[in-house]
């Protein structure tokens, strides 16, 4: 059973941050140190939570493992992996910190530290794409959690901007250390887990059996390249609705050098992810070696957003201006067709309901591609539904993949 075996396994932590309460109103219980709050997210195997030390009344974020509707040996695993990794890992700003770990019969408690700010996802989700100069700002602190991670001989696994939390002023910490592996000198790993859309070619070749040898850290900076082109290019590098399609993509490194956007980025940050996304481990660069690149290191980057803003403004003024001279003179237009119909009623549809009316919906849609064009293009459907969606999704965590699925 997990929830015998979970705590053998956890054992060498206990006196660090490990607290083995088999009563949920135990003194030392999790319950009786901590009140929970709102709900922050929600994974496949768990939820997280804010909550308050009822001592000192400092804030955390607590991920909470129901045992009884996760009895299965991945998420044992995936819990050992989290708490063994960040118990060894000396405190970082970049990475977010262990606080505490308690088990009991029926759950297990991670209290972790708190960043207040949500995902990167959500962040990068505001905008369409993001400044070299911001997205470098973030990028930078990524590689220093990261190249943390990689001194202490501990491999992620599973970097993407969902796993990236903001806290004030634009401060990023690496969370989620379901997958994280202690990889000694000269070790290699061979099984296929984290998001398709970041898993790198070798970590494929791996799992098809024509990479006997493995991989290693190289499989984090692939992950860094494709999350780096989604912030600056607004889709990521490698995408397509069949798993098997993705993953060809991903061997062969197909991905988007040709559009505007892509020409729009300057030399050096073009330079920088062609070193990410590089297929051949042995020339893929490291974090040390990315932490060293001028466009990190020297700010040398093209800051598109401060050079364009008014002209974008001026921009979307004008199309605003022709907006609404469309609307008018297309109402004009349907009053006039309606010959000596309800004219009051049809203004006051046009007024409540402007999308609604297939003329106006064309219009809108038009001038909406036109300013988000470097963003949403008409010929993919998939971008085209993301801009237009008003609804978050409720995102699935990750899991480790099956050819056979």
């Amino acid at each position: 059973m997990i929830k015998s075996g979970l705590a053998e396994k956890l054992k060498p932590l206990s006196g660090k941050v490990l607290f083995d309460t088999r009563d949920e109103h135990d003194i030392d219980s999790f319950h009786a140190q901590y009140e929970v709050k709102e709900e922050l997210g929600r994974g496949l195997t768990s939820i997280v939570c804010k909550c308050v030390d009822r001592f000192t009344d400092e804030k955390y974020a607590v991920k909470i493992i129901d045992l009884n509707q996760n009895c299965d040996l991945d998420v044992e695993d995936s819990i050992v992996s989290e708490v063994s990794a960040l118990s060894r890992l000396p405190q970082h700003p970049n990475v977010t910190a262990l606080i505490k770990v308690f088990s009991t019969n029926a759950n297990v408690y991670i209290v972790l530290e708190l960043a207040p700010n949500g995902e990167l996802f959500d962040y990068v989700n505001q905008f369409a794409v993001l400044s070299e100069k911001v997205a470098a700002n973030l990028f930078r602190q990524l590689l220093l959690g990261l190249h943390h991670l990689h001194y202490h001989d501990i491999v992620h696994r599973d970097i993407k901007m969902e796993n990236v939390l903001m806290n004030e002023k634009l401060g990023i910490k690496l969370t989620d250390f379901g997958f994280a592996k202690r990889l000694e000198p000269g070790a290699a790993l061979h099984d296929l887990c984290g998001t398709l859309s970041y898993i790198a070619p070798e970590m494929i070749r791996s799992e098809l059996g024509s990479n006997l040898a493995g991989y290693g850290k190289e499989v984090d900076m692939w992950a860094c390249g494709v999350l780096l082109y989604t912030l600056l290019m607004g889709q990521p590098p490698f995408h397509h609705p069949t798993k098997l399609s993705l993953m060809r993509q991903i061997q062969e490194c197909r991905y988007d050098r040709k559009s505007d956007t892509w020409l729009r980025l300057s030399d050096s940050v073009r330079g920088l992810i062609a070193g990410l996304l590089q297929v051949d481990v042995k020339k893929r660069i490291t974090a040390e070696q990315a932490l060293q690149h001028p466009w990190i290191k020297h700010d040398d980057f093209r800051d598109v957003t401060r050079h364009t803003t008014g002209k974008r403004k001026f921009r979307q003024v004008v199309y605003l201006a022709l907006f609404v001279v469309s609307i008018r003179s297309r109402a004009r237009a349907t009053l006039i067709s309606s010959n000596g119909g309800n004219q009051l009623q049809l203004i006051r549809e046009h007024n409540a309901m402007p999308y609604h009316i297939k003329e106006v919906r064309a219009v809108m849609d038009d001038i909406a591609f036109t300013i988000y064009g470097h963003w949403v293009q008409r010929e993919d459907p998939t971008r085209r539904a993301m801009m237009f969606r008003h609804r978050r999704r409720n995102r699935s965590h990750s899991r480790t993949f099956s050819l056979n699925e």
